[in-house]
């Protein structure tokens, strides 16, 4: 395969760059966004609080300050990554897998549509559907680690 530039010019990437690095690449720039975005709106909504100020009179270094500000910003960050940036990942495979032809479950479900194969789309929407479930169980667990004063209701 050839990938072609804006200036009318191809290249012909080696396989496995072509093949493996491009795609992962692609969805974790993705993600990636997204998450460090977020992290940090969120750390520095924490960094003026009452906590951190005590922290740092006590004589705490920044990896110490830091720790206390990632694990007051840590639910809202698991939130996001287990809601949105699962879905995204969801959205990018199909994306990734159709573009560069990847045999996967994206193009597996990209091709029942084209040829109207309607088991093969009820139950690739039921897989996507058993994911965000789990995943948002997975994040309700989740959050009584991250911090204990979350009430999951077996006290």
């Amino acid at each position: 395969m050839a990938l072609s530039l804006a200036a009318g010019g191809v290249i012909d990437p080696p396989a496995a760059v072509f093949e493996h690095v491009l795609p992962v690449v692609l969805t974790a720039t993705t993600l990636l966004g997204a998450v460090v975005s977020y992290a940090r709106a969120h750390a520095l909504e924490y960094v003026s609080t009452d906590v951190v100020r005590l922290v740092r009179a006590k004589g705490a270094g920044p990896r110490r300050v830091a720790a206390h500000v990632l694990r007051n910003a840590a639910i809202p960050i698991c939130s996001l990554v287990f809601t949105e940036a699962l879905a995204l990942l969801v959205l990018a495979v199909f994306v990734v897998e159709v573009l560069f032809g990847i045999e996967g479950f994206g193009l597996l479900l990209f091709r029942s549509v084209q040829q109207r194969d309607l088991p093969v789309l009820l139950g690739g929407t039921l897989v996507i559907i058993a994911v965000g479930v789990l995943g948002n169980v997975v994040q309700d667990l989740s959050y009584g680690l991250l911090d204990p004063r979350v009430d999951t209701g077996d006290r």
